[in-house]
Formats: C-alpha cells, structure tokens, sequence
C-alpha cells in the first residue's frame, strides 16, 4: 500500500481534522481520532455548542456537490462547558493522555472577536499559548479563516498586519512551539497572506475557502433563515488548489495544508497534488462522521496505489506541471480537442429525431429534417449534440476513424503507465477501406506511441475479450546500482542486488488454480477471484530482470501485487513458502505491495484463431 506518511510534521497521514463541532472538547477529539487522522485541532474554548447548520445543507454538498452551509441555521445553541483556559487546558491533558500518542494534536490560540472587544488581547493570547504549551499539546493554530475575520464590514484592523503580527508575537512567546496559520481566501490576497505567514516564521498556512452569502430552506415556514457566516462545499476546491498552486509557482514553500469541499478522495488529492503537504477536514467530520473519514483516507491510500504514487512525496505538487500553459501550448491543445471532437454525419438509423441535438447547437451545425438529424458545414466540432443525445446517434470522428459510430472493444484494460506489446481489438464497420489498408489508415490518426500492426476479418461472434483463452503479462525490473534512463517508465529500477532464483521459487508458488483475492486491488467488480496461473516465472537477462505469468484471467493490479509480493521474498521480507498461506488468508495486506505500473506488460493474448496469437502471429 502506498505511504502516506508526512515527514515534516511527523504525522502518519496527512489529514487534519479541522477546529470544528467535531473536534469541540475532549471527548470529540477522542471521537475523531478513532478515523486515525494525521492531526486534530481542538475547538477554540468558549464558542457554544449545537449550531454549525450540518442538517441538510453539508449533506447534499457530501452526497450531491451542492453548497455547504457554516451558519447557526439550525441546532439549539447551549453554553460551552470549556469556557475557560483552565478548562481547555484540562482537555488538553486528558486528551494527550488517552489518544494514540501518534496522532498530533494541535490547540487553537485567540479568536478575532477578542480584537474587536478590544482589552488586552496579546497578553491573553500569549499566556493562552504559553499553557498550552506546557500542557502538551503539539502545535498552536492561528484561527484567521473564520469567515468573520476576512469579511467583517466593521473590523478595525488590518488583516495581513494581524496576520504577521501574531504570528511573530506567538514565535516569540513559545518560539519551540510550531505555530500553523489557517487562512482566509475570500477578500484577502491568498499569496500575499501566504508569503506573510511564511516570512513570519509559521511552521505551515492553511488556506482554506469559506464566502459570505445567504441561503434558506425553501421550506422558510418551517426553518428560520439566516444569513450564514461562512459557504462552502465540493465547489471549494478549484479555488483552494488555485490558490495553493498559485502560491507554489510564486516560489512559497512554506508546509500547507489546505481544505474546502473535501468530501471525498477526489478532492483529497486534488489539493494535494496543487502542493499542499496536508488536507483539512472540517464538514466532511461534522456531516459525514468518523467512518466517512476513515473512508476517505482508505480511499486515497487504495487510489494512490492503483495509480503508482508510493508515497506523500510523489504526490504533493504532481499536478503543477499543468498549472502553467504558455499561449503556444493553450492554442495547440484547444486545435487538438476540436479536431478530436469533430462531429461526423448522424447515424440515422438510431436517430428518432426528437431535435435535442439541434436545441443544444448554438452554431446552426446539426439540423433536422423530416425527424432526423443533419449535420451542416457550420459544425466546430464542439460535442454538444453527441452529449446531450440519449441514442448514440452524432458521433465524434477524428478525421476518418470514429469513435463512437465504431464501438471497439479491446481485449482488456490496462492501468496508466502500463504498457501492451501484443493487444487485440474488434469492431464492427461499414468503411469501404480493403481489411488490409485499416492499419494504415488508422494509424495516421493515432497517437505516435501507439501502432496498430494489422487486421483480420473475423468471425460474427468473435469478441476480443470474451474469446480470449489466456493472456501473458511480463513484469520487468532493471537491477543495477545504476538507473539506466532508457528505462525509465519502461522498467522498475531496483538498485539492490535480487536472487532471482529466489524470486523465480516464490513465482513459483503462484502457480495452479487459486483464489487470488490476497493479491488484488479493489476496481472492478468480477464474480469470482479465482484464476488459474499456467504458469508464474522469474528470469534474469544481464541486469534486467523479467517476471512471466501466464493465466485464463486476471484480477485488478493482480500483476503488480504478485511482483510487489516476490520482491517481498527477495527482500527476505517472507519466504516463498509462505505465500500458499498468504493466497488461503484472502487478506490483501499480507501480501507484497503493488509495484509500479511502468515495467508491466501486455505481451502475449491466445485466441482460437490462430492469426491473432502471440509475437509469432501478429
């Protein structure tokens, strides 16, 4: 499984629960822990209990991507029982002594209320940090996101001069404490607000998206509406990762930890490959609970795995090659997707003419006549109509091969950066090119990385997939202590000396019929996980070495997680012995990790007809 550990803040993964009702007291904070987040940041003292708006609103945000609401909507407002720093500081203790010691556990210091109120709000605000402190807690947090601070119409202070100054003032109180500063991005300057709590000394920024508004019940009569103080939802995230890679691409590299709309794993790692080293979990642990938490991290734990991230480190920022597009780049891409999305003539023997096409066409480049649908000269090849049609009827061409007009089916799915040698597809056609032009016909509307060898007419039955008897897979390893360029993405590089006739024994073992649920991940749905493995082999070639299975069918990553497993072996990790063990338990997590997509191939297919067998046919 793929690490999500965070080595800056020593955090076993990196979410934070966010300072919200889930976290109010002792007893949520030991609550939430059992989702085993990275960190908690318990409540500020004093807010009041009940509030926060979580019926309704923050549901349909987490099940439907609408808005979610901050308010006091809905919920009784009681008196907080910790409404003293004496109080906090007792939950701090309690909490510290009976939470896994390796959850963190951040406190949170003032509330901008206290500047409004005016007195002394520095002394205050630094002894709160200076008990705290020796009450144990793990980092302070500067609470600047609640929506009151960015957007009060009445405030009597600067938010970025208060943003430096307290967090120098909190520095220098308890300058070994790390001191974290969750932002605003709503009427503030998110960078500059960053570059401020960066050269002010903050271990990390959160910049988080909240906005003033107002909603209400439709059903007013039965709920008392309110202007709320504070919006977000799934919508939220486009502007958090902006905001995070605007400030990455600007040079900030101060720790952040972002948040707004994570509902799922989705936007978990959106904001994480923006730049952001942790994610904030706020609504999602008041609407959705402890288990739609725990969801979420297994989530992106499983999809960081199928997708050969190994670790926080190779994820965090992955997306900001794309953050940057010059104007050359920007007008080639938008040339290519309209040449993609050029809509051929209608088929209209799906066509039932209900003139949705035409509706949704504001260039007049399709029209109906007599109940079907044409396409005219003015079509830019935008895909309106073939998205809003029910009936498959537009289809999308590129030049002369369809896309939609031919369904093809291949002989199985492949998982990005794995790579075929050897693949069959069929469909079916009415193009007057001879069987043996196809190819060439094709292949000048393909990518250049892609080839397609040659084409057979076949049997009306025939199916690529389902005809299929048996398929190879070669997983290949480059071991050498030095990397070898020409193989990157091509082969896993592996600097440690490999026994391969080790590896070769516990290949081995894989062979015969098995259940093989302990070495797959979760995708596609199938029947059964039972497969037959003809045969399992591990071979060396100089320093490139080649793992040969060969089976009537294979599970999900089921490839990777057989390498994954005999690299174990090789690594001493278990013996090759063991793995019968391991394929009866069923239990994925006692096997060996998934590898890296890059050094598996799709290298041979078998078919009845022998044509399309193998290197030696195609």
């Amino acid at each position: 499984m793929a690490d999500l550990y965070v080595k800056k803040f020593d955090m076993i993964n990196p979410f934070v629960v966010a300072s919200s009702p889930a976290t109010q007291g002792a007893l949520n904070v030991l609550k939430s822990a059992k989702m085993r987040p990275g960190a908690i940041v318990l409540r500020n003292y004093g807010h009041g209990s009940g509030g926060g708006s979580f019926i309704g609103p923050d549901s349909k945000a987490m099940f439907g991507g609408e808005m979610a609401i901050h308010s006091h909507a809905v919920g009784r407002q009681i008196p907080d029982s910790v409404d003293t720093l004496e109080k906090y500081c007792e939950e701090v203790h309690k909490i510290k002594k009976e939470m896994d010691s390796d959850i963190k556990l951040w406190v949170s210091v003032g509330h901008y209320s206290d500047i409004v109120k005016g007195g002394d709000w520095e002394k205050n605000w630094a002894h709160q940090a200076e008990e705290l402190a020796l009450a144990g807690a793990d980092a302070i947090e500067l609470h600047f996101n609640t929506p009151g601070v960015a957007v009060a119409k009445d405030r009597t202070f600067a938010y970025h001069q208060l943003l430096r100054h307290s967090i120098e003032l909190m520095k220098k109180t308890v300058p070994n404490m790390p001191i974290m500063a969750k932002l605003a991005i709503e009427s503030t300057d998110a960078l500059t607000s960053m570059r401020i709590a960066e050269a002010a000394g903050a271990a990390a920024a959160g910049p988080t998206a909240r906005w003033k508004g107002y909603y209400m019940d439709l059903d007013w009569r039965g709920t008392e509406a309110r202007p709320g103080a504070g919006y977000g939802g799934t919508q939220a995230t486009p502007l958090v990762c902006y905001s995070i890679a605007e400030a990455r691409t600007a040079g900030v590299k101060i720790p952040l930890y972002g948040g707004g709309g994570v509902f799922n794993y989705e936007n978990a790692a959106r904001i994480l490959m923006a730049g952001s080293e942790m994610v904030q979990l706020g609504a999602l642990a008041c609407a959705g609970g402890t288990m739609a938490c725990k969801k979420l991290i297994s989530d992106l734990n499983r999809w960081m795995d199928e997708n050969g991230y190994a670790d926080m480190d190779s994820l965090v920022g992955d997306s900001l090659k794309l953050f940057q597009m010059d104007a050359d780049f920007t007008k080639k891409r938008q040339n290519k997707l309209a040449d993609a999305y050029q809509t051929a003539d209608a088929d209209r023997t799906k066509c039932i003419g209900c003139g949705r096409c035409e509706d949704v066409c504001w260039h007049q480049g399709i029209e109906i006549k007599e109940r079907k649908a044409y396409k005219t000269d003015k079509c830019i090849g935008c895909g309106k109509c073939v998205e809003n049609c029910a009936h498959n009827g537009p289809h999308i061409e590129n030049g002369k091969c369809t896309i939609l007009k031919y369904k093809c089916t291949g002989c199985g799915r492949t998982d990005a950066g794995v790579h075929a040698e050897h693949y069959v597809a069929n469909f079916r056609t009415n193009s007057r090119i001879p069987v043996d032009r196809l190819p060439f016909a094709v292949n000048t509307h393909i990518p250049e990385d892609i080839v397609v060898k040659a084409a057979y007419e076949v049997a009306e039955d025939f199916n690529a997939i389902g005809s299929c008897i048996r398929k190879e897979y070669t997983y290949r390893i480059y071991n050498s202590r030095v990397k070898n360029p020409f193989y990157v993405n091509r082969a896993y590089f592996y600097p440690k000396r490999l026994d391969e006739e080790v590896m070769d024994r516990a290949a081995r073992m894989f062979e015969g019929t098995h259940d093989f649920a302990a070495v797959r991940s979760m995708g596609t749905n199938v029947r059964s996980t039972v497969r037959t493995i003809y045969y399992c082999r591990v071979r060396r070639q100089g320093e490139l070495l080649e793992l040969k299975v060969c089976a009537n069918g294979f599970l999900y990553n089921m490839v990777r997680a057989i390498t994954g497993t005999v690299l174990y072996a090789a690594e001493g990790k278990l013996t090759p012995e063991e793995i019968p063990v391991i394929l009866d338990s069923g239990n994925r997590t006692l096997a060996g990790p998934t590898a890296p997509p890059g050094g598996l191939y799709l290298t041979r297919v078998w078919y009845e007809d022998e044509r399309l067998n193998g290197p030696d046919g195609i």
